[in-house]
């Protein structure tokens, strides 16, 4: 039994060894050879900024453009309404109107022309 625990601990002091040893070596090295580090692609170095960019500005251009529709819906709205009271005309300018009709009538009389007339 004292045997078989000497060998194991021979084992792991090899491996250990081989472990240290290895890591001793250069990175940029396999065994005896020198590899050059190689860097990788630009898509793929960049791959979550890319598809974080790319929804940001996906989601930007929506937003433009459905501000475009809603600006546009408004501006129809308001020409409608506009046109709306235009058409119908307010009781405050209906008022007015018919005060300055009066007047001129009044300023007829004064003259001697008959408002009727005109």
């Amino acid at each position: 039994m004292a045997e078989r625990r000497s060998s194991t601990s021979n084992r792991t002091r090899k491996s250990a060894a081989k472990v240290i040893e290895e890591h001793k070596q250069d990175d940029n090295t396999i065994g005896e050879k020198e590899v050059p580090f190689h860097r990788p692609p630009f898509h793929r170095a960049y791959a979550f900024g890319l598809v974080t960019g790319a929804l940001f500005l996906f989601s930007w251009i929506g937003q433009f453009l459905t501000q475009l529709v809603v600006e546009h819906n408004d501006a129809q709205w308001q020409a409608f309404g506009l046109a709306l009271f235009y058409f119908w005309g307010s009781s405050q300018s209906k008022e007015g109107d018919e005060r300055l009709e009066q007047k001129i009538d009044l300023l007829l009389r004064d003259r001697g022309i008959d408002p009727a007339e005109l």
